[in-house]
């Protein structure tokens, strides 16, 4: 099991230094992959564009609140999707896609 900060480090000071940790069940044979969210900051919904070839239908799109809690989750995976982020409050998240071959951490700020 690794432990990964808000921005997807997995040692203290790397990139912009936040220390808010998600626990993920990355293994090591797994690579960080490309994800771009758009637009940001969002309002009602955000589009993401990940560097999947095609669907996967077993991983994961999942958003956590800065303190770790999961607000939303869905299974299966495009290289292009839209979600509604209606029943989100207005802050700072975390988006995680776990897929078969890697995994993407990003944050999504929601006006």
């Amino acid at each position: 099991m690794v432990v990964l900060d808000s921005v997807g480090c997995w040692m203290p000071d790397c990139e912009d230094g936040l220390q808010n940790t998600i626990i993920t069940p990355i293994i090591h044979e797994q690579e960080r992959l490309p994800l771009q969210i758009m637009p940001s900051p969002a309002r009602d919904q955000v589009t993401i564009y990940s560097s999947l070839k095609d669907d996967d239908p077993s991983g994961t799109i999942e958003i956590f609140d800065i303190q770790g809690r999961l607000d939303w989750h869905q299974k299966g995976i495009q290289p292009i999707q839209t979600i509604r982020l209606d029943d989100l409050t207005p802050g700072l998240y975390i988006i995680r896609l776990l897929t078969r071959t890697g995994y993407a951490v990003e944050r999504l700020f929601i006006e």
